[in-house]
């Protein structure tokens, strides 16, 4: 198994079954799956929707070679070799009238380090997946899912367009071979929330706002955004916050709230 790949096999069925569950599957569904591996999840993906749409997306070699033949005789599976950050949202888009008349959905354990970029990918993509469910870092997880002392740039990024969930922490033994972090699988629904933020004033407040986590709002909205110092210091103390507030004492309410100030 190239280990470069970053690749750990989730083979843990009581796991594998919660996972196929969370994505509700029901007939006229597309599924893609990423960095499906031997077909671990897929198997259990494929006996919960017999009408469905598989779209395999794998970028070793051999795994695909592997698949090709074990899924050989199944019809409504097909397997795409390449880097899931490119070909995902192409085959969205080669299928978007057919997806346009039904759900699709996005499944897969995913090498760590592509976290943050395959979620800019995702929310990216045209239209939305209906869910979402990826098997990450547990810290990352927490992080997505935290409230106020924790936020992040990557936090403020996904609650504009979705609402997530930690659905299931996994003990490192439940892969092979076990990743030298504890992981968790996240559940991404689309927020029934519309922001009241526009998309584009909203990316570009949080840009600027997480630039320098370790320092203030204030000095980082002056030096993104050009804010002047006082103005911020104003709208914080409005929203009862201290002058000295860092981005991670904010959580998505406070954000809107913040960013509406300024508008």
């Amino acid at each position: 198994m190239p280990r470069k790949l970053g690749q750990h096999f989730l083979r843990h069925s009581p796991s594998l079954k919660k996972i196929t569950s969370a994505l509700e599957i029901k007939n006229g569904d597309f599924i893609f799956e990423i960095g499906p591996g031997h077909g671990e999840l897929s198997d259990f993906l494929i006996s919960a929707g017999a009408k469905t749409s598989f779209f395999l997306l794998e970028k070793d070699k051999k795994l695909v070679s592997f698949l090709k033949n074990k899924y050989a005789d199944s019809k409504n599976i097909e397997i795409i070799e390449g880097d899931a950050l490119k070909t995902l949202p192409l085959l969205v888009e080669k299928h978007q009238l057919k997806i346009n008349g039904g759900d699709y959905k996005v499944v897969g354990n995913i090498p760590y380090y592509l976290t943050g970029r395959l979620f800019r990918i995702i929310s990216g993509l045209h239209p939305l997946p209906k869910l979402v469910v990826l098997t990450i870092q547990k810290e990352v997880a927490e992080r997505i899912c935290s409230k106020r002392g924790n936020f992040n740039l990557l936090s403020a990024s996904i609650l504009f367009f979705w609402d997530p969930q930690i659905i299931l922490r996994l003990k490192r033994g439940d892969f092979n071979p076990p990743p030298e972090v504890d992981s968790a699988v996240i559940l991404l629904k689309k927020s029934n929330t519309p922001p009241v933020i526009s998309e584009s004033t909203y990316f570009s407040f949080i840009r600027a706002a997480f630039k320098q986590p370790r320092k203030t709002l204030t000095n980082n909205l002056f030096s993104g955004l050009k804010i002047p110092k006082a103005t911020t210091k104003k709208a914080l103390a409005d929203l009862n916050l201290s002058p000295l507030s860092r981005p991670e004492n904010l959580d998505f309410s406070l954000l809107q709230k913040l960013i509406k100030l300024f508008s």
